[in-house]
């Protein structure tokens, strides 16, 4: 890594902003096309083991030639679970090669950074000192390449997805967004994270009928617990932090992932994040938190007519688990036990 590389530092052998995502792409692209698919392989395995029988994989970052992207959607008719690839690139050239129908993400398509690495995009500063001008974060490129990207999609009837973490960099996707988003967002393109909200965002994204994808488990992070985040937003400030009671009031369709490997995958967390919110008057009832990680995410990858509850002529995903998650204390939702996992009717998990 440079000396001079943003987010670099050689004495304390941290990386973040820049070259963290220089330091990933460097990572992926010394696996071998073995420990690639065979790392496809367990990491559906586990997703299974975890009652999740429908996975979202981010592609396209770091591996020569986009060969991650292919792999997945060789390896997604062969897996134990169902995948669903989405191709982090702000190529049009690429997503049109790719036949994909789901582009975004993070990495290459992300406008903001993550907060305790001091380059998510606010308003108004960090409490802390940042290396980054002004302390307020940074928007990675020109938002005028959502528009375009948008345009392109509403085109080739693609869904797209941007990562959007600050209050600032959420503002800037919506207002790209409200170029081309036609009525009713019939592509269901989608907002990644939101994790701070002002309620005249709240209002847009309601109007506009954005989906927005959450991670729960941000709430129980070990990596960025409460406390850190609290030093560097403040207490006001972080009260708009993943607002899930607003979002849902406001009628908000909102989803539930794990944002892997940044929290393990496990939808069992992340209803008990949503329903144990660190701020009470945001959390969720059962019933919410379960409509997360079942019909809204089947919502949130265009796929609710197929997945995401028990009705005839659905594909029979569910599982068999040892408690009922609607009536038990929230605060032992954790403590449950799937017992069953069954993918299209078939039990794959017997434990």
């Amino acid at each position: 890594m440079k000396k001079n590389e943003v987010g670099y530092d050689k004495e304390k052998a941290l990386y973040f902003q820049d070259s963290y995502y220089k330091a990933v792409k460097q990572v992926t692209s010394k696996a071998s096309i073995f420990e690639a698919y065979q790392g496809l392989k367990d990491g559906a395995f586990y997703a299974a083991q975890q009652g999740i029988t429908s996975m979202v994989a981010l592609q396209g970052e770091g591996f020569p030639l986009d060969f991650d992207v292919k792999m997945v959607s060789f390896f997604k008719k062969r897996a134990i679970i169902n995948i669903i690839p989405y191709f982090q690139t702000r190529s049009r050239r690429k997503i049109k090669k790719s036949g994909l129908k789901n582009w975004g993400g993070c990495f290459e398509c992300a406008l903001d950074g993550s907060l305790t690495s001091f380059d998510a995009a606010l308003k108004d500063p960090y409490l802390v000192e940042t290396s980054l001008e002004g302390d307020v974060g940074k928007i990675f490129y020109d938002p005028k390449e959502i528009v375009k990207m948008l345009k392109f999609a509403n085109k080739k009837k693609i869904q797209l997805a941007i990562h959007a973490i600050g209050d600032l960099a959420i503002e800037k996707v919506i207002d790209a967004y409200q170029k081309e988003i036609k009525k009713d967002n019939p592509l269901n393109h989608r907002i990644e994270h939101a994790l701070i909200l002002n309620k005249k965002e709240l209002d847009l994204i309601a109007k506009l009928n954005i989906h927005v994808a959450t991670q729960p488990s941000f709430l129980h992070s070990r990596t960025e617990p409460f406390s850190a985040l609290e030093n560097i937003l403040g207490k006001e400030r972080l009260k708009r932090f993943m607002p899930l009671r607003d979002m849902v009031d406001a009628g908000i369709v909102i989803s539930g992932g794990s944002d892997a490997p940044v929290t393990l995958p496990s939808a069992l967390n992340g209803i008990y994040s949503a329903m144990n919110h660190p701020n009470k008057e945001q959390s969720l009832t059962a019933y919410e938190a379960l409509e997360l990680f079942t019909i809204n995410g089947a919502k949130g990858v265009n796929q609710e007519k197929q997945l995401g509850s028990l009705e005839v002529g659905k594909i029979a995903d569910f599982i068999v688990l040892n408690k009922n998650p609607l009536t038990i204390d929230s605060k032992k939702i954790k403590k449950i036990k799937i017992k069953k996992v069954f993918r299209r009717g078939k039990l794959i998990i017997n434990q």
